[in-house]
C-alpha cells in the first residue's frame, strides 16, 4: 500500500494544472452526509487516499449544482476531467464533474455510475461528454483487472441508459479514452496499456453506434508521430494532460461542436437498447 500511495503521489505531482481546490471549504457535515449514503452500499468507498477527496467533491457538486445554467455542456470523468481548465475554453458553456481516481463503477467499487444522479441528471445538460475508464484499465486499485472489459462495458452502458431515460433531451457523447506513455521521470510503466486502451475504444465506438449516440475520438489526436502512444508534449506524467494537451482537447471540442451544429439533431430513441 505504501508503494501504491507513493506512485499516486508521483502521478499527481507532475500535473501542471492543479486539481480543483474549490471544494476545500465544503462543510464537514455535508461530506459526512455523502459518506453515510455511500457506506450503505460499499464497505469501503475506495481503497486509497482518494476517498476523502471523492467525498469532498461529491458534497461540492451537490452544493454547486443549483448554480449551473441551462443548456450547459457537461464534462464527466476522472482526474483528467477534474483538472480541465475551463477558463481556456472561451465561449463554451462548460461545466465539469470529474473526480480524481474515479472509475466506471457499478460493482464493489464506486465510480461514475454510482454518482450519475448528482453529477449529471440533476443538471439536465444540453450535451454531456463522458470520459471514463483509464483508471479501470491501468489497475489503479486492488481488485480491478485491466481485462475486465465485458463488465466495464456493461456498467458504462448503464450510465448511458440512465441519462437517456432520465434526461432524454441531453445529447450524449462517448469520448475515447486517451493513450498513455511511460516517461523517463516516472516510475510507472504505462505504455504497455495502450493495446488495451485501443481495444476498449473500439468497444466504446460500437456501443455508441448501438445506442444511437455520438463518439468523440480524441485518442487519435493525442497520439505521437508513430501513432503508438501519447505524444509526450501533451503530458507531464504519462497519463494526465499538460496545458498543451488540454489546448488540443479544447481545439478538437470546438471543431466537433461546430460541425454538429450544422447537422440537424437526431431524435433520441424512444426505447433504449439493452
Amino acid at each position: 500500500m505504501k508503494q501504491r500511495l507513493l506512485t499516486l503521489t508521483l502521478i499527481f505531482s507532475f500535473s501542471m494544472i492543479p486539481i480543483a481546490t474549490s471544494a476545500e471549504n465544503v462543510p464537514q457535515q455535508a461530506i459526512q452526509n455523502i459518506q453515510d449514503s455511500y457506506l450503505q452500499k460499499f464497505n469501503q468507498i475506495q481503497p486509497s487516499k482518494c476517498d476523502a477527496h471523492y467525498l469532498k467533491m461529491m458534497a461540492y457538486f451537490k452544493k454547486e449544482n443549483s448554480k449551473v445554467k441551462p443548456n450547459s455542456i457537461l464534462l464527466l470523468g476522472d482526474s483528467i476531467t477534474e483538472a480541465f481548465p475551463i477558463k481556456l475554453a472561451t465561449n463554451l458553456p462548460l461545466v465539469k464533474r470529474g473526480i480524481s481516481g474515479d472509475c466506471v463503477g457499478g460493482n464493489n467499487y464506486r465510480g461514475l455510475l454510482d454518482r450519475i444522479q448528482i453529477s449529471c441528471i440533476t443538471l439536465k445538460p444540453d450535451k454531456v461528454f463522458i470520459l471514463i475508464g483509464i483508471n479501470d484499465i491501468i489497475q489503479y486499485f486492488p481488485g480491478l483487472k485491466s481485462d475486465d472489459q465485458k463488465i466495464r462495458l456493461s456498467n458504462y452502458n448503464k450510465i448511458i441508459q440512465i441519462i437517456q431515460e432520465q434526461s432524454p433531451k441531453t445529447k450524449i457523447y462517448i469520448t475515447s479514452t486517451f493513450p498513455v506513455v511511460t516517461l523517463a521521470n516516472t516510475t510507472r510503466p504505462v505504455t504497455k496499456y495502450n493495446p488495451i486502451i485501443k481495444k476498449w475504444n473500439t468497444a466504446l465506438k460500437t456501443l455508441a453506434k448501438k445506442q444511437n449516440i455520438e463518439f468523440f475520438d480524441l485518442h487519435k489526436h493525442l497520439l505521437d508521430k508513430n501513432k503508438k502512444a501519447l505524444d509526450k508534449s501533451y503530458t507531464n506524467d504519462g497519463i494526465h494532460l499538460s496545458r498543451l494537451g488540454y489546448q488540443r482537447w479544447i481545439k478538437e471540442l470546438k471543431i466537433r461542436l461546430k460541425k454538429d451544429a450544422k447537422i440537424k439533431p437526431s431524435t433520441q430513441p424512444a426505447t433504449q437498447k439493452k
